[in-house]
């Protein structure tokens, strides 16, 4: 399989234990292991995409189904992919088990959206897509971390990161018309 098709298997995989894991959040264990199983699947499609993209080291574009998400991978995110591939599989079975404690909530829709933001966010073309991402995946650490005071502090700190990323946004697409990776890149 290519790294491009791998990518958009592991995003699909994570949307779809995401979906499932919350339709059964009403019954802990089934949630977990929907959640985990998937998660892991998707996990280790991110890792195989990364290191195929690694040892074929060339760049890959294309567009992501039903989204129209432009990505590309090249041998420099694909040491990302790898990262968060093997740290999401881990994570993914670990939250199996997780899920059997009485006092836990079903988290298995905030992890896989977790995941599948920050893969999205790796391989982004484009760097509002980017700041999209990240953002998404902040809203879910929040949520994951339960409100806490810590969590709220880290909110609000995340939130001017975004507005200091919103600016850069602003100034690249008034100095150069595009906020694409790939544009940017050759001026």
């Amino acid at each position: 399989m290519s790294s491009l098709s791998l990518i958009t298997s592991g995003v699909a995989w994570f949307a779809a234990a995401a979906v499932l894991a919350f339709l059964f959040s009403f019954h802990k264990a089934l949630s977990g292991w929907i959640a985990g199983i998937g998660g892991a699947v998707g996990s280790l499609c991110t890792a195989g995409a990364g290191f195929t993209a690694l040892t074929s080291a060339v760049t890959v574009s294309g567009v992501m189904p039903f989204t129209g998400h432009m990505l590309q991978i090249t041998p420099l995110n694909a040491i990302w992919l790898i990262t968060l591939g093997l740290c999401g599989l881990f994570v993914s079975l670990f939250n199996i088990d997780w899920h059997r404690h009485p006092q836990v909530k079903a988290n298995g829709l905030l992890i896989n959206l977790l995941m599948a933001a920050a893969v999205c966010a790796v391989v982004a073309s484009n760097l509002g897509t980017m700041v999209v991402m990240a953002e998404i995946m902040a809203l879910c650490a929040v949520f994951l971390t339960g409100g806490s005071k810590e969590g709220k502090l880290w909110f609000a700190l995340g939130r001017l990161g975004t507005l200091l990323l919103a600016i850069a946004c602003w100034l690249v697409w008034q100095r150069y018309g595009t906020l694409d990776l790939g544009l940017l890149d050759q001026r």
